[in-house]
């Protein structure tokens, strides 16, 4: 196994006190994301996590990649996001950091799967990382 080959699984709770601080820094207050009787009228059983909170929680697993490999990068963008089924406060969330493929630029290709409390995917995106 190559050095930047190495896999990342980790935990992350999402809590309201999370969602309420991510409307204070972002504005996103849509009612689904702060009523549980506007996210019911939308048919979801509980209030939204906002998606772009739950895509930020993933530079942890990319931090913690850094960490194990023992080298410095920085994020160069996000490929093929997609949201796939809804996340509710107050759960448990999987996070698997898998690289793929590193170019010749040191640019690190890893597929993020973020799994609810059933193991389905709640999210999937390509994320890139430049190795310094």
């Amino acid at each position: 196994m190559e050095f930047w080959e190495k896999k990342i699984i980790m935990s992350v709770d999402i809590t309201s006190d999370m969602v309420n601080e991510f409307i204070k820094l972002t504005g996103d207050d849509a009612p689904h994301h702060i009523s549980m009787e506007s996210a019911n009228a939308l048919g979801y059983e509980k209030i939204l996590v906002q998606g772009l909170l739950v895509l930020s929680l993933t530079g942890r697993a990319s931090s913690q990649y850094l960490i194990e490999i023992n080298r410095g990068g920085v994020t160069y963008g996000y490929d093929q996001i997609r949201f796939i089924k809804p996340i509710y406060t107050e759960t448990n969330l999987q996070i698997l950091y898998e690289p793929k493929n590193i170019n010749q630029k040191n640019i690190v290709t890893s597929r993020i799967s973020i799994l609810n409390k059933l193991g389905e995917k709640v999210l999937v995106a390509d994320h890139l990382l430049k190795l310094l």
